[in-house]
């Protein structure tokens, strides 16, 4: 009876040692695979919208955009346009350079009107990465029907 105890035992403590040692080895892997990823991954991207997703967004007319790049990009170079065009001001965020870029309306934009942002392949990153693809967001402004 105590012989047969004493194997459970061992083979309880055989297969806990073996689950966590397998579980190491599987944290161990994933944490390689998403180094490979960042270095990989070395092309100029939006990584952020506010609001996000900006895609299919309702905003109020006079909210401000933001879009998030992966690299330093100086605001010369963050190449864009609106349809219909606007009026704007593209803010950076620090004087000149930024990752992060808020696009502020100078008149408020439409009720219920509909608009498109072309972020333009030719954007480039001090590091003269360029975007290389079209990232075109639809949004809309909040629809006002009266009393």
């Amino acid at each position: 009876m105590k012989k047969q105890i004493i194997l459970g035992i061992v083979i309880v403590l055989s297969l806990a040692v073996l689950i966590f040692v397998s579980s190491l080895f599987k944290i161990g892997t994933s944490t390689k695979q998403e180094t490979e990823t960042i270095q990989v991954n070395d092309e100029l991207e939006i990584i952020s919208t506010n609001p996000d997703p900006l895609e299919g967004a309702v905003v109020m007319p006079s909210q401000i955009i933001e879009i998030k790049f992966n690299k330093i990009i100086s605001v010369s170079e963050f190449k864009h346009k609106f349809d219909p065009e606007l009026e704007h001001e593209v803010i950076p965020e620090d004087e000149k350079l930024g990752t992060t870029f808020k696009i502020k309306f100078k008149k408020p934009l439409d009720l219920g009107s509909g608009y498109t942002l072309y972020i333009l392949p030719d954007t480039n990153g001090v590091d003269k990465k360029i975007l290389g693809k079209d990232v075109i967001y639809h949004f809309s402004t909040i629809k006002y029907k009266g009393v």
